[in-house]
This record gives structure tokens, C-alpha cells and sequence, in this order.
């Protein structure tokens, strides 16, 4: 459970690092296209490691693909939900409710997959959750539920997220940590063809920084999604879940900074109260 927990937090920076660049970058390009980009980059990059995790295809059969296939669908859409969200919305509120992901994982996690937590493990992650909850309230959201579409968007991008880091387990526990996360943006062709048939077009990329700055957060986040699937392959979901999706609380204060949003008092409190539960979760784990 070490690895696990080691590997959870590990994918906490990268993916708090990774969307705030990829939040810089959506408001330079269109949802689509920054997804279609992303996608292309993916396989291009990760594309080099791939001979190197070849012996894993061993165990892949039609139906492990099938499920692949459809949770990569779930996580492309999720991820154009969001990217629209953070394009229209305000970074923060949008990176708040999207992360609020990580409830609704742990609850798929011990409803669907049939692991198991002791009390102390569920106090510490209702302690998270409590602390994440207080980091997201925020007027805004309240105001804007009911009329803004970034919202909207976000709570989309939520539950999908939900859908696919709870049962991308199945892959993982069949071909690794890889392939699960790479097939899906193989997938980058359906997408184009999406583009095509509603008369889409990708909008170009208008400067080197903005190129640079996508590349970036695009290996960040990447390497997030596959550290947190090599955590859950050595330890359970419903414990990296919650440590892993943390990372609003370092995302809040990047944003803040990279925006000039005002950080407000109850945001510090509630990256405490996180805090101190990541920290409670990892030690009453059994390592």
C-alpha cells in the first residue's frame, strides 16, 4: 500500500501543476481543440515508452478493450466539458466542482468493485472530503448553478470523471498502468471525425508560448492519470481516490496566484482540513 499511497500523491502535484498551465491554455483555445491537441501530443509522447510494456498486451482480450474504449469516450467528453468550463468560468469554482470527483469514486469504488475500508480509513476520507467541500464553497457557485454553463460543464465533467477512475481499474488489473490511459487518446481519430460531421474547426495554435505551455501541462496531466492508475493497481481506489483528487487545494492556490483571484479565508481553512486528512488516510492505512 506504500506504492499506493506514494504514487496518489505523486499524481496530486502532477495533476494540480497540469491543469493549472491547461487552465493559461484554455482561454487561447477552443474546447475542442485544445482535447484534439492534447490527444495528438498524448500518442506522441508516450508513444516512446510503449515497446517497453508491450509483454502486458498478453492478457487483452475483446471485452478489457471494449470497456476501454468506452471509458476513454467517457474521459475525452469529460475532458472537453471541463476545458470549455475553464474557457467561460471562473478557473477556480470550475477546478472546485470538477474534483469533486473523487466522492463519487470512492462511493462507485466500494458500491460496484466491492473493496473495503475500515472506520478509521472513512473517517479520515469524509475528513477530505469535508476539507474539499469547505475549499469549494464559494458565492459564485451559488449564483451561477442555476444560468451559467461553465457550471454546468464542470458537474459533467465530474460525474464522467467519476464513471471513468472508478472502473478503469478493470484494464489496469489486466494490462497495467499503461495501456489503459494510452489507448484512450488513441482514440483521438473519433474525435476528428466528431469535428467533421458537426463542421468543427480546430483553431490553430497562434503562438510558440501557448504551444509549449499545452505540451507541458499535457505530460503533466498524463502522467497524473498514470500514476494514479499504477496507485490503484497496487492499492484500493476508494484510498487513492481521495488522496489524488486533493489537488484542488494546491490547483485553488496556483490559480489564485496565476490569475489573481483573491484567496479567501474559508479556502485556507479548507486546505487544512484536507491536508490533515491526507495525512490522517495515509498513516492509518496498513502499509
Amino acid at each position: 500500500m506504500a506504492l499506493a499511497i506514494t504514487f496518489a500523491l505523486l499524481c496530486y502535484f502532477f495533476w494540480a501543476f497540469g491543469d493549472s498551465i491547461n487552465a493559461v491554455v484554455a482561454r487561447q483555445l477552443d474546447a475542442y481543440s485544445l482535447t484534439f491537441y492534447g490527444m495528438i501530443i498524448s500518442v506522441i509522447v508516450f508513444a516512446f515508452y510503449a515497446p517497453w510494456q508491450i509483454d502486458k498486451l498478453n492478457n487483452l482480450n475483446a471485452e478489457i478493450l471494449l470497456l476501454n474504449i468506452f471509458l476513454g469516450i467517457l474521459l475525452i467528453i469529460g475532458l472537453i466539458a471541463f476545458n470549455k468550463a475553464l474557457s467561460i468560468s471562473n478557473p477556480t469554482v470550475v477546478g472546485s466542482i470538477s474534483s469533486s470527483f473523487i466522492a463519487l469514486t470512492v462511493i462507485f469504488s466500494l458500491l460496484f468493485l466491492g473493496e473495503k475500508i475500515t472506520g478509521y480509513q472513512a473517517l479520515a476520507i469524509i475528513i477530505i472530503l469535508i476539507g474539499l467541500a469547505v475549499t469549494s464553497v464559494n458565492r459564485k457557485v451559488i449564483e451561477k448553478f442555476s444560468w451559467d454553463l461553465g457550471i454546468l460543464l464542470a458537474f459533467i465533467a465530474m460525474v464522467l470523471w467519476a464513471l471513468y477512475f472508478t472502473f478503469i481499474k478493470i484494464p489496469v488489473q489486466s494490462i497495467g498502468w499503461f495501456w489503459p490511459n494510452f489507448f484512450t487518446f488513441c482514440l483521438f481519430p473519433i474525435l476528428f471525425i466528431y469535428l467533421k460531421l458537426t463542421k468543427k474547426k480546430l483553431q490553430p495554435i497562434k503562438t510558440h508560448g501557448t504551444f509549449w505551455l499545452l505540451v507541458i501541462s499535457v505530460i503533466l496531466v498524463r502522467m497524473a492519470e498514470m500514476s494514479f492508475n499504477f496507485a490503484i493497481s497496487k492499492g484500493l481506489t476508494s484510498i487513492v481516490a481521495p488522496i489524488a483528487g486533493s489537488y484542488i487545494t494546491l490547483f485553488v492556490v496556483l490559480t489564485a496566484i496565476i490569475f489573481k483571484d483573491p484567496f479567501r479565508g474559508h479556502q485556507k481553512i479548507g486546505i487544512a482540513i484536507t491536508l490533515i486528512g491526507i495525512v490522517a488516510l495515509s498513516l492509518v492505512t496498513p502499509y
